[in-house]
């Protein structure tokens, strides 16, 4: 079908005539990419990622919108960077948000629009909402489920779920799944005058009891939860069974534990007794988003404790005030006049915190300290998840490139530059666009380090670079001796890369028949190897060998060798090599400048840093 612009592919992919999909793939190599790819056999008996995906564009018919197509055709195409083997499992976390970032840059070469490739990126991004929420028949969907049903392009994302289900053979239809978000977003989206007045009702409460019930009812009216746990004294625990009658008598008709704190002045033990009480709504499996704590009755130091022991935890926090109080307006709310004031969680607040923690911790690169951080906040910030988990993501990523464990760190950095990328372009006030180039930057170097070392798994000038910027960062932290181990092993792979190309064969089992001559006899009496046949050489023997078969690695450790011979010394006698001193504050600088220097190792790789 010869080279074609998007219509062209448009055409096919409504058409299909014969050959279509290899044309496709001919036309978008993202799409070819997908050939192969593995994919769980118990859920897609199908095939690999390309047949499923074939399947899916086959299971739309021809009136389909055309941003449903593209849609469909690239819904899994980060699963081309994000699968994996785990044992027998095959999985591909995170496809989902790298299949939007790719799917825009694609879209974007091939020149469609920037609203039509924000159309098809949203529905490639949540192409999986359904899977993530577990909603069932009768489950009150949260504040933000409703705002993603009720956006324009939630139809569009409705047909997505129906041809990837029908090209999935072996998972559970969807047709159930369907209908559900369907009637969800009749609702939703239903004309003011056809509903009542909407209420952000909460599935389960934590109230603590004071002395008169008039406020507790007013709050159960307003939130008609479905369960409560009722936090008094000895005292106020009584006139539950008062509290649950009147709210009956207004409407509202709840399920209860109720949980007594044993000294009502002390905020420690009530600060234990009201863990007690979240814990009831844990054990409960209520999610965070669902559960309002009022705190207005009790004593003073109840409401602190109660207040203390929840704001971690992601809900939402209502007080019964009132627009009059006897004596003056210093006393008790005048019955009759209750309101109810409800508010997010001051967790938002302590977000702010958890962020600056998290920068302090990235920039000095203690990822997994970083990651930790971040762990609590994904949990509870809500507004902020999308950009918790892609700095999560980040985190992992850079604790594995720093362990050298390049392929999985690969699958984790691109993850998290996706969902990093995709914050940025929608909020771009963010400040956060300087950390993005430099993660996207640290990445493209990752994608050469991989192309050039075949996989990781073979030698490339490329590690001694990521080496000796592995041995900056440690420095930066004052972990002096593992930055200079780190600075050797780049220098030793110089030498062993340039001996290979050289010579043909490894520092580690050299044929001293490919030696320079007048080599090879001591060679042979200082250096053979366990097999009699060939030589294991040291550093200083392979750059001598390079140095007199002319190679520029050589000549270069030649003509520096009475300086290297001083930091080799204080590197041969630290405590992770053969001695028992530490390395020297300014060791790792002045060695890794040198190996800079004399071998024209320039490239740095330079990890982002965070600034919230």
């Amino acid at each position: 079908m010869g080279s074609a612009g998007w219509r062209e592919v448009e055409g096919w992919l409504r058409e299909r005539p014969a050959g279509w999909w290899k044309a496709v793939g001919t036309v978008l190599p993202e799409v070819a990419a997908l050939e192969g790819v593995p994919q769980d056999p118990r859920h897609h008996a199908e095939g690999d990622v390309a047949a499923h995906t074939r399947r899916a564009v086959e299971a739309l018919g021809p009136g389909a919108d055309p941003d449903l197509w593209w849609a469909v055709l690239l819904h899994d195409v980060g699963k081309a960077v994000t699968t994996r083997r785990e044992g027998e499992r095959v999985t591909a976390h995170g496809h989902d948000v790298v299949g939007a970032e790719i799917a825009a840059r694609m879209l974007e070469r091939l020149g469609f629009s920037a609203e039509r490739r924000e159309r098809v990126g949203w529905l490639v991004r949540h192409h999986l909402f359904h899977a993530s929420w577990g909603l069932a028949r009768g489950d009150r969907a949260s504040g933000r489920q409703r705002r993603l049903v009720a956006d324009p392009r939630f139809p569009l994302l409705l047909e997505l779920l129906r041809a990837d289900a029908a090209a999935s053979l072996g998972s559970p239809k969807a047709e159930g799944v369907y209908e559900l978000y369907r009637e969800l977003r009749a609702t939703v989206t239903a004309p003011p005058l056809a509903r009542p007045k909407e209420v952000e009702m909460a599935t389960a409460m934590i109230i603590s009891v004071g002395g008169t019930p008039e406020p507790i009812v007013r709050t159960l009216v307003e939130h008609r939860p479905e369960f409560v746990c009722f936090f008094g004294s000895e005292e106020t625990i009584e006139r539950v069974g008062e509290i649950k009658r009147l709210a009956a008598e207004a409407g509202v008709e709840v399920r209860n534990r109720n949980v007594m704190a044993r000294d009502p002045q002390d905020l420690v033990a009530c600060y234990r007794d009201a863990l007690e009480a979240a814990g009831r709504l844990e054990e409960a499996g209520v999610v965070p988003e669902q559960v309002v704590v009022d705190y207005t009755g009790g004593t003073k130091t109840m409401s602190a404790a109660l207040a203390l022991a929840t704001v971690g935890k992601g809900y939402r926090f209502s007080y019964v005030g009132g627009r009059e109080r006897t004596k003056q307006g210093l006393g008790v709310v005048v019955s009759g006049t209750e309101e109810v004031r409800t508010g997010v969680s001051p967790w938002q607040l302590f977000a702010v915190e958890e962020k600056r923690a998290f920068a302090s911790l990235f920039n000095r690169h203690l990822f997994a300290s970083a990651e930790e951080v971040l762990a609590r906040a994904v949990r509870h910030a809500a507004e902020e998840k999308d950009l918790l988990e892609a700095l999560a993501r980040l985190a992992r990523g850079y604790r594995q490139w720093d362990a050298f464990r390049h392929a999985e760190a690969k699958v984790e950095v691109a993850a998290g530059v996706a969902g990093l990328g995709t914050w940025v372009r929608f909020r771009p006030d963010s400040g956060l666009e300087t950390a993005l180039a430099a993660a996207e930057q640290s990445l493209i170097f990752l994608n050469r380090l991989q192309e050039g070392t075949r996989g990781f798994k073979r030698r490339h000038r490329l590690q001694a670079a990521d080496l000796l910027s592995n041995a900056r960062r440690r420095a930066e932290v004052g972990r002096h001796d593992d930055a200079v181990a780190r600075v050797y092993r780049a220098l030793e792979l110089v030498g062993q890369i340039a001996f290979e190309d050289t010579f043909g064969c490894d520092t580690g089992a050299a044929d001293p028949k490919r030696l320079p001559e007048e080599l090879r006899a001591e060679y042979a009496a200082c250096y053979a190897g366990r097999d009699g046949q060939t030589l294991q050489l040291p550093l200083f023997a392979t750059f001598r060998a390079l140095e007199v078969a002319g190679r520029p690695e050589g000549r270069a450790f030649a003509a520096r060798r009475e300086e290297l011979d001083k930091l080799l010394y204080a590197r041969n006698h630290s405590i992770l090599a053969h001695g028992f001193e530490p390395v020297a504050p300014d060791l790792p600088e002045r060695f890794e400048g040198l190996v800079r220097e004399a071998f024209g190792v320039g490239e740095v790789v330079v990890f982002p840093t965070f600034g919230f």
